[in-house]
């Protein structure tokens, strides 16, 4: 039996404000600036496309992970992570090759950290955003019982 095709669609608008600065908007959202990063003579302090794919990716790991932590009943006290994006030139110009993501995860019972694990494990496998890049993207997972 054939699943039914779903299609979501995402729009926003970039407007350019002022020297290498822009206003990102989409409806029933915050307006954010953006910025060309102060290492390519943009500037600093202020969200960067670069900042934002990283952060997406980021992101979409630990929404995948709400979504399999629920589905299998898993009981966490705690959920952080800090992602990591390498961006380096190659030879198609300057590309992201790698993200990493450390995910610190605090379970309530020990006997769930294979639980635990597993639902981390699907989040690397199935966040959406990661698979639609080129970058290798990983998970580092440190999951401890809370005391």
């Amino acid at each position: 039996m054939a699943k039914a095709s779903r299609q979501f669609i995402y729009e926003n608008e970039v407007v350019w404000l002022e020297e290498k600065k822009g206003k990102i908007s989409a409806s029933q959202r915050t307006d954010l600036v953006v910025a060309t990063p102060a290492e390519f003579h943009g500037h600093s302090g202020i969200w960067t496309p670069e900042d934002f794919l990283v952060a997406s990716v980021n992101s979409c790991i630990m929404t995948t992970f709400l979504f399999f932590a629920y589905r299998q009943g898993l009981r966490f006290r705690s959920f952080r992570s800090r992602a990591q994006g390498v961006l380096e030139r190659t030879d198609l110009g300057f590309m992201f090759s790698r993200i990493k993501v450390k995910v610190f995860l605090k379970i309530e019972a020990q006997e769930t950290i294979e639980q635990a694990e597993a639902a981390v494990k699907a989040a690397e496998k199935d966040c959406l955003i990661s698979r639609s890049l080129k970058s290798e993207v990983t998970i580092e997972p440190e999951i401890v019982k809370e005391e």
